[in-house]
Protein backbone atom coordinates (compact mmCIF):
# COMPACT_ATOMS: atom_id res chain seq x y z
CA UNK A 1 0.00 0.00 0.00
CA UNK A 2 2.89 2.33 0.79
CA UNK A 3 4.39 1.80 -2.67
CA UNK A 4 1.11 2.79 -4.33
CA UNK A 5 0.91 5.96 -2.24
CA UNK A 6 4.45 6.87 -3.23
CA UNK A 7 3.60 6.27 -6.90
CA UNK A 8 0.42 8.40 -6.67
CA UNK A 9 2.29 11.10 -4.79
CA UNK A 10 5.10 10.98 -7.38
CA UNK A 11 2.55 11.21 -10.21
CA UNK A 12 0.87 14.19 -8.50
CA UNK A 13 4.24 15.92 -8.15
CA UNK A 14 4.98 15.29 -11.83
CA UNK A 15 1.62 16.78 -12.85
CA UNK A 16 2.10 19.77 -10.54
CA UNK A 17 5.62 20.24 -11.87
CA UNK A 18 4.37 20.15 -15.48
CA UNK A 19 1.59 22.64 -14.68
CA UNK A 20 4.13 24.95 -13.01
CA UNK A 21 6.44 24.65 -16.04
CA UNK A 22 3.55 25.40 -18.39
CA UNK A 23 2.53 28.44 -16.30
CA UNK A 24 6.12 29.62 -16.32
CA UNK A 25 6.25 29.23 -20.12
CA UNK A 26 3.05 31.26 -20.52
CA UNK A 27 4.46 34.02 -18.30
CA UNK A 28 7.69 34.06 -20.31
CA UNK A 29 5.74 34.22 -23.57
CA UNK A 30 3.66 37.15 -22.29
CA UNK A 31 6.83 38.89 -21.17
CA UNK A 32 8.43 38.28 -24.58
CA UNK A 33 5.35 39.75 -26.32
CA UNK A 34 5.73 42.90 -24.20
CA UNK A 35 9.44 43.04 -25.00
CA UNK A 36 8.71 42.54 -28.72
CA UNK A 37 6.09 45.32 -28.74
CA UNK A 38 8.49 47.65 -26.95
CA UNK A 39 11.20 46.85 -29.51
CA UNK A 40 8.81 47.45 -32.41
CA UNK A 41 7.74 50.78 -30.90
CA UNK A 42 11.33 51.92 -30.30
CA UNK A 43 12.43 50.90 -33.80
CA UNK A 44 9.41 52.63 -35.31
CA UNK A 45 10.16 55.88 -33.51
CA UNK A 46 13.81 55.68 -34.53
CA UNK A 47 12.78 55.17 -38.17
CA UNK A 48 10.49 58.20 -38.05
CA UNK A 49 13.26 60.34 -36.57
CA UNK A 50 15.94 59.11 -38.97
CA UNK A 51 14.00 59.07 -42.21
CA UNK A 52 10.85 61.08 -41.67
CA UNK A 53 12.41 64.20 -40.28
CA UNK A 54 10.28 67.24 -39.81
CA UNK A 55 7.38 68.22 -41.98
CA UNK A 56 8.12 71.20 -44.22
CA UNK A 57 6.37 74.32 -42.98
CA UNK A 58 5.23 76.72 -45.71
CA UNK A 59 3.91 79.39 -43.32
CA UNK A 60 4.70 82.96 -44.26
CA UNK A 61 4.01 85.70 -46.78
CA UNK A 62 5.32 84.90 -50.25
CA UNK A 63 5.63 87.27 -53.24
CA UNK A 64 5.87 86.19 -56.86
CA UNK A 65 9.41 86.37 -58.29
CA UNK A 66 8.56 87.81 -61.68
CA UNK A 67 12.23 87.63 -62.79
CA UNK A 68 11.96 83.83 -62.92
CA UNK A 69 8.72 83.58 -64.91
CA UNK A 70 8.84 81.62 -68.15
CA UNK A 71 6.65 81.86 -71.23
CA UNK A 72 5.39 84.76 -73.31
CA UNK A 73 5.60 87.99 -71.27
CA UNK A 74 2.71 89.45 -73.30
CA UNK A 75 0.30 86.70 -72.25
CA UNK A 76 -1.76 87.31 -69.09
CA UNK A 77 -0.57 85.17 -66.17
CA UNK A 78 -2.81 83.14 -63.85
CA UNK A 79 -0.35 83.24 -60.95
CA UNK A 80 -1.03 84.83 -57.59
CA UNK A 81 1.08 87.95 -56.99
CA UNK A 82 1.22 87.16 -53.29
CA UNK A 83 0.34 84.15 -51.11
CA UNK A 84 -0.14 84.24 -47.34
CA UNK A 85 0.17 80.75 -45.83
CA UNK A 86 -0.77 79.64 -42.32
CA UNK A 87 0.08 76.02 -41.64
CA UNK A 88 -0.34 73.86 -38.55
CA UNK A 89 -0.05 70.10 -38.00
CA UNK A 90 -3.23 69.18 -39.86
CA UNK A 91 -4.25 72.11 -42.07
CA UNK A 92 -3.02 74.69 -44.54
CA UNK A 93 -4.82 78.02 -44.99
CA UNK A 94 -3.93 80.23 -47.96
CA UNK A 95 -4.89 83.67 -49.16
CA UNK A 96 -3.89 84.22 -52.77
CA UNK A 97 -3.88 87.74 -54.19
CA UNK A 98 -4.36 87.95 -57.96
CA UNK A 99 -4.16 90.79 -60.44
CA UNK A 100 -4.63 90.29 -64.17
CA UNK A 101 -6.19 92.26 -67.02
CA UNK A 102 -8.98 89.75 -67.71
CA UNK A 103 -10.34 89.35 -64.18
CA UNK A 104 -8.99 92.37 -62.32
CA UNK A 105 -7.79 92.22 -58.70
CA UNK A 106 -9.24 89.55 -56.43
CA UNK A 107 -8.35 87.31 -53.47
CA UNK A 108 -9.00 83.58 -53.07
CA UNK A 109 -8.98 82.11 -49.55
CA UNK A 110 -8.78 78.37 -49.05
CA UNK A 111 -8.38 76.03 -46.08
CA UNK A 112 -7.19 72.49 -46.73
CA UNK A 113 -6.69 69.53 -44.46
CA UNK A 114 -3.32 67.81 -44.90
CA UNK A 115 -4.68 64.27 -44.82
CA UNK A 116 -5.90 63.95 -48.41
CA UNK A 117 -9.57 64.66 -47.65
CA UNK A 118 -11.47 66.69 -50.21
CA UNK A 119 -12.15 70.31 -49.23
CA UNK A 120 -14.68 72.59 -50.89
CA UNK A 121 -14.14 76.32 -51.38
CA UNK A 122 -16.75 78.61 -52.89
CA UNK A 123 -15.09 81.43 -54.81
CA UNK A 124 -16.41 84.45 -56.65
CA UNK A 125 -15.88 82.64 -59.95
CA UNK A 126 -17.00 79.12 -59.00
CA UNK A 127 -16.48 76.16 -56.68
CA UNK A 128 -13.09 74.58 -56.05
CA UNK A 129 -12.64 71.01 -54.79
CA UNK A 130 -9.11 70.34 -53.50
CA UNK A 131 -7.02 67.74 -51.72
CA UNK A 132 -3.59 68.15 -50.15
CA UNK A 133 -1.20 65.24 -49.55
CA UNK A 134 2.40 64.98 -48.37
CA UNK A 135 5.20 63.21 -50.18
CA UNK A 136 6.66 60.21 -48.36
CA UNK A 137 9.57 62.28 -47.01
CA UNK A 138 7.18 65.09 -45.90
CA UNK A 139 9.16 67.66 -47.92
CA UNK A 140 6.69 68.27 -50.79
CA UNK A 141 2.98 69.02 -50.63
CA UNK A 142 0.76 68.15 -53.60
CA UNK A 143 -2.47 70.11 -54.01
CA UNK A 144 -4.93 68.68 -56.55
CA UNK A 145 -7.79 71.05 -57.43
CA UNK A 146 -10.76 71.18 -59.73
CA UNK A 147 -12.48 74.52 -60.33
CA UNK A 148 -16.02 74.40 -61.70
CA UNK A 149 -17.30 77.73 -62.97
CA UNK A 150 -19.65 79.38 -65.42
CA UNK A 151 -17.83 81.55 -67.95
CA UNK A 152 -20.01 83.61 -70.29
CA UNK A 153 -22.92 81.19 -69.89
CA UNK A 154 -20.86 78.03 -70.37
CA UNK A 155 -19.93 75.54 -67.67
CA UNK A 156 -16.15 75.23 -67.55
CA UNK A 157 -14.01 72.87 -65.49
CA UNK A 158 -10.31 73.45 -64.93
CA UNK A 159 -7.95 71.23 -62.98
CA UNK A 160 -4.57 71.89 -61.50
CA UNK A 161 -1.86 69.99 -59.69
CA UNK A 162 0.55 72.04 -57.60
CA UNK A 163 3.64 70.52 -56.02
CA UNK A 164 5.01 72.79 -53.31
CA UNK A 165 8.59 72.57 -52.05
CA UNK A 166 11.10 74.89 -50.42
CA UNK A 167 14.40 75.82 -52.01
CA UNK A 168 16.29 77.12 -49.03
CA UNK A 169 14.07 78.59 -46.33
CA UNK A 170 13.17 81.70 -48.29
CA UNK A 171 12.11 80.39 -51.73
CA UNK A 172 8.82 78.61 -52.38
CA UNK A 173 8.83 76.58 -55.59
CA UNK A 174 5.52 75.49 -57.09
CA UNK A 175 5.55 73.01 -59.98
CA UNK A 176 2.13 73.44 -61.52
CA UNK A 177 0.18 71.65 -64.22
CA UNK A 178 -3.07 73.28 -65.32
CA UNK A 179 -5.72 71.50 -67.35
CA UNK A 180 -7.78 74.12 -69.19
CA UNK A 181 -10.20 74.09 -72.12
CA UNK A 182 -7.19 75.20 -74.22
CA UNK A 183 -5.10 72.21 -73.15
CA UNK A 184 -2.58 71.29 -70.49
CA UNK A 185 0.04 73.83 -69.39
CA UNK A 186 3.06 73.20 -67.16
CA UNK A 187 5.04 75.83 -65.34
CA UNK A 188 7.37 76.37 -62.40
CA UNK A 189 6.68 79.43 -60.26
CA UNK A 190 8.94 80.86 -57.57
CA UNK A 191 7.93 82.98 -54.60
CA UNK A 192 10.24 84.86 -52.22
CA UNK A 193 9.50 85.00 -48.52
CA UNK A 194 8.96 88.45 -47.04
Amino acid sequence: MGAIRIMVWSAELTVINKVDNFTLLIRKAKHMKKVNWILVLVLGLMTINLFGGETTNFSGTWTLDETKLTGDPNMPRMDAKKIIVKQNNDSLATERFYSNPMMGDFTVSEKLTLDGKECKTVEEYGTRLSTATWSEDMKCLTINSTLKMNWDGQDVEMGSVEIWSLEQESILKIDITRDTPMGSMKDIIFYNKL
